[in-house]
């Protein structure tokens, strides 16, 4: 009976170690998965944020026309006075694509040209006329719908993903 007892707490031992194993490897697979959840979407924040304040002052002291240089559905390059100096900047967002990533590109000339890139899954823009309807046509175009979506990996190869999008009315063309 005693070698029976002895079997019966190994086994007994085996299925608990096992259990709480599998627990720790959920909740860390769980914890691993909120964590990058956290991150993208504070990612896409942030961009958003630096979208909106560059978006919202397209035109913004500029004197020439047309305000917006070129747009097409991936592109978009207008002039604004982005740090209120009284010159005018060029401002231009792009996608950046490599053997393994995209990524949207901010290029700003303040005299100087400087860039900005954030890994993302896919930037949008498009012009809407008075009507809502699409254009990429500047002499007709009276706001913006800009989209972006950003996706990542997770250690166990689970895909997570925010957006934004937000429509602009442009007052300052």
């Amino acid at each position: 009976m005693h070698n029976f007892d002895l079997l019966n707490s190994i086994l007994i031992g085996g299925v608990v170690l096992l259990a709480s194993m599998g627990l720790f490897l959920y909740f860390s697979n769980y914890s691993q998965t909120t964590v990058s959840h956290e991150l993208t979407q504070k990612n896409i924040t942030e961009v958003g944020e630096v979208l909106d304040h560059d978006f919202n002052k397209l035109g913004y002291r500029v004197a020439t026309s047309p305000k917006i240089v070129s747009i097409d559905s991936t592109e978009i390059c207008f002039l604004s006075d982005l740090n209120n100096d009284g010159t005018v900047d060029s401002v231009n967002y792009f996608h950046r694509y490599s053997e393994t990533d995209t990524n949207i590109v901010r290029r700003v000339s303040f005299g100087v040209q400087k860039e900005w890139e954030m890994g993302i899954q896919k930037f949008y823009v498009a012009g809407l006329d008075s009507i809502n309807n699409i254009t990429y046509d500047v002499s007709h175009i009276r706001s913006l719908f800009v989209k972006l979506y950003l996706n990542s990996k997770t250690i166990s190869g689970e895909k997570v993903g925010s957006f934004w999008e937000k429509r602009f009315i442009l007052r300052n063309l």
